[in-house]
């Protein structure tokens, strides 16, 4: 079995904070670097604008289950 390693595919970085200070910067460092990057946020408007075009919003709260029960996405 091939890794993703080891075919070049970066593997997707689920990140929550984006909208914060150090969020929102690692949020820039990863699109820079190429990664693919899904935001958890509670406000997914403010971020939408915010990110690239490949880079995906979801709604969701980590302090609310519910809110996690299926896959983030918006």
């Amino acid at each position: 079995m091939e890794s993703s390693s080891d075919s070049g595919v970066r593997p997707l970085v689920l990140l929550s904070g984006a909208t914060g200070y150090i969020g929102g910067r690692l949020l820039k460092g990863l699109e820079k670097a190429g990664w693919p990057v899904r935001c958890l946020a509670r406000h997914p408007e403010f971020l939408q604008q915010r990110v690239v075009p490949n880079t995906e919003v979801a709604k969701g709260d980590c302090l609310d289950q519910a809110s996690l029960a299926g896959p983030p996405r918006e």
